[in-house]
């Protein structure tokens, strides 16, 4: 947005003056075969916030976001210097990182069920200085869904089950003469 400003006095000043962009993220959140992108909006007072995106992922499970940093228009831009990742509770969702790419971390749901945010910043050069850019997803983590089961063989002694309980020796049959 471009703002003009004219002063009718002594001297006549004409001033144009080009806002500068605003930043926002875009977040990836991917586990196994499940993946959400998340929207975005810019925020005020001088720090651009995205909006928080949410996402679930089973207890114990492994995840990887990524954040795509974008201007007003829904462009890609860059930022000043790499992005930075943090859990706002390591005992629920750990940033785990293991990427060379700033971009990209790995998350895991280390316990308990519950919630935690994940926060991508960075700064950003906007025109007037640098300012903090954040991006926020937040996790909940729920029970693990069962995939597959064990089945335990237990040895009850040495005679088949019988209506008086396991491993009691049956009645015999009467004896015929």
């Amino acid at each position: 947005m471009n703002e003009l400003t004219i002063h009718f006095g002594s001297p006549l000043r004409v001033v144009q003056q080009q806002a500068p962009p605003i930043l926002a993220a875009w977040f990836k959140f991917e586990v196994d075969n499940f993946a959400f992108e998340g929207a975005t909006m810019a925020g005020t007072s001088g720090q651009a916030v995205s909006q928080k995106s949410s996402a679930t992922m089973g207890a114990y499970s492994m995840a990887t976001l990524s954040v795509a940093w974008k201007d007003a228009g829904g462009g890609t831009v860059k930022v000043d210097g790499p992005t930075t990742w943090s859990s706002t509770d390591d005992a629920i969702v750990k940033v785990t990182g293991g990427s060379s790419n700033p971009l990209i971390t790995n998350i895991q749901a280390v316990g308990p069920v519950g919630a935690a945010d994940v926060h991508a910043n960075a700064d950003a050069d906007l025109g007037e200085g640098v300012v903090p850019v954040t991006a926020v997803i937040s996790i909940t983590v729920i029970a693990g869904q069962a995939v597959g089961g064990d089945i335990t063989f237990t040895p009850t002694g040495t005679h088949p089950p019988s209506p008086g309980g396991p491993g009691k020796a049956p009645t015999p049959p009467p004896s015929r003469r």
